[in-house]
């Protein structure tokens, strides 16, 4: 697996590239899981910290989800 956990939502842009994973694109599973952590603590009221600190939050919960994929 990727340290980025890999695409979250893979596309290719024809049909040939659809199996080489090396040509996918789209966000990774680490930009995903961080933007679900950053949207449940602004949620909870959370929205008024530093930006810079809310990402770096958002980014350790992520690495730790994707650390986690890694070890199953």
């Amino acid at each position: 697996m990727l340290p980025d956990g890999g695409s979250a939502f893979p596309r290719s842009d024809s049909p040939s590239d659809a199996l080489d994973l090396g040509k996918q694109r789209g966000m990774s599973m680490r930009d995903w899981f961080a933007g679900q952590a950053l949207s449940a603590v602004v949620a909870q009221g959370h929205s008024t910290y530093d930006p810079d600190g809310l990402a770096t939050f958002a980014y350790a919960i992520a690495d730790a989800v994707v650390k986690k994929m890694q070890e199953c």
